[in-house]
């Protein structure tokens, strides 16, 4: 090898001050650290210096740092955000699928996790932050991945007919319009969720009411009863 004969790795395709960057990471006196800002360029050297150390490091930087903080209120009314935040969010949540992706890609067991808990919520909470190409993201990652269909399926049972299987979900993915039927049904149980949330509300609206006047009214009749 022509490494045995020079004493030195080369990476040509690779930027030298990336080399650096790592080299003063792993030194015995590290000179910088993994941050969210660097860590997708530390993965990629982790990953191909077959550093187990490294990757679980960057694992944890990119979980904590990165992952999270795309975790936002999902039970927020959408009908009371303004179109600018619900597009903010709808991009969060694209985020967290590349960032699946990427978790993916490196095996990275937190991020993974943290991604799937996300998620999780937004299907259970929040589906209108799923955009047609979202979910044929979504819909691409369970095919491909064991897992994804692991920890997702449960909560895509909802928008699902309850009579379907596991194994007739499996045949389900494999067809081109399931996740054009998959968005329709997450939009249409994402419309009766908020019309029962906006009739709960109007229903407390109306007894609070209802109790306030009655207060009134008792209150009147004792003062005409003190006064008499």
């Amino acid at each position: 090898m022509k490494e045995t004969a020079t004493k030195q790795f080369e990476f040509p395709d690779r930027k030298p001050e990336d080399w650096e960057l790592i080299a003063s990471m792993v030194a015995p006196f590290p000179k910088a650290q993994i941050t969210k800002d660097n860590v997708s360029t530390a993965l990629s050297w982790f990953d191909e210096l077959c550093s187990a150390r490294g990757l679980e490091i960057c694992d944890k930087v990119f979980c904590e740092d990165v992952i999270w903080v795309l975790l936002t209120d999902t039970k927020s009314e959408p009908l009371l955000s303004s179109e600018s935040e619900l597009e903010a969010m709808r991009s969060e949540r694209a985020q967290v699928l590349e960032k699946l992706q990427t978790s993916f890609t490196f095996s990275l067991t937190r991020s993974k996790g943290a991604c799937f808990a996300i998620l999780h919520r937004c299907l259970e909470d929040a589906p209108y932050l799923f955009g047609m190409e979202e979910v044929n993201i979504l819909v691409a990652f369970l095919a491909k991945h064991d897992e994804c269909k692991e920890q997702l399926w449960e909560c895509l049972k909802e928008y699902v007919p309850s009579t379907v299987s596991n194994w007739q979900f499996e045949e389900l993915l494999g067809q081109d319009l399931f996740p054009a039927l998959l968005h329709g049904e997450m939009a249409l149980h994402d419309q009766e969720a908020r019309f029962k949330r906006q009739v709960a509300k109007v229903a407390d609206g109306l007894s609070s009411y209802a109790r306030s006047q009655l207060g009134q009214d008792d209150y009147i009749c004792r003062n005409l009863f003190s006064q008499n």
